[in-house]
């Protein structure tokens, strides 16, 4: 009987042993999960982290990508004014200037033609002034022309009176020595 109950008393033990162990085991496995647990909770928080970081750093990217555009293209803008404003400009000096030609072609006009003395439509053409200097032109000529003629009719004349003259004299002459022969004939 002793015996009995020291056997049965050992394999209680034993049994409580075992359990015992088991639950260690099962302690120590479970913490082990746990462990394993929070860490793939910890690696997934930190993923996640860094994934939001990189999407607000996409974010930020894009933004400043944005806005670097909306800067572009306030410069294209602004650019594109401002050449058109010159443009403008440009155009207007042009405009004023081509008044001014104008206005001076008008008055070199009038004054030709308060030269000439001719009764013409005033137009805005530099034909009309050319027209006018090749009559200048050609008045002078003409002029010219006169003059040389003239000229040329009083030499003519000037030689004609001289010879004429000449002649005279040369009658005179003759006559005179006809004159003295005559009264050198007489005297003999």
């Amino acid at each position: 009987m002793m015996m009995m109950m020291m056997m049965m008393m050992m394999m209680m033990m034993m049994m409580m042993m075992m359990m015992m162990m088991m639950m260690m085991m099962m302690m120590m496995m479970m913490m082990m999960m746990m462990m394993m647990m929070m860490m793939m909770m910890m690696m997934m928080m930190m993923m996640m982290m860094m994934m939001m970081m990189m999407m607000m750093m996409m974010m930020m990217m894009m933004m400043m990508m944005m806005m670097m555009m909306m800067m572009m293209m306030m410069m294209m803008m602004m650019m594109m004014m401002m050449m058109m404003m010159m443009m403008m400009m440009m155009m207007m000096m042009m405009m004023m200037m081509m008044m001014m030609m104008m206005m001076m072609m008008m008055m070199m006009m009038m004054m030709m033609m308060m030269m000439m003395m001719m009764m013409m439509m005033m137009m805005m053409m530099m034909m009309m002034m050319m027209m006018m200097m090749m009559m200048m032109m050609m008045m002078m000529m003409m002029m010219m022309m006169m003059m040389m003629m003239m000229m040329m009719m009083m030499m003519m004349m000037m030689m004609m009176m001289m010879m004429m003259m000449m002649m005279m004299m040369m009658m005179m002459m003759m006559m005179m020595m006809m004159m003295m022969m005559m009264i050198k004939k007489r005297k003999e």
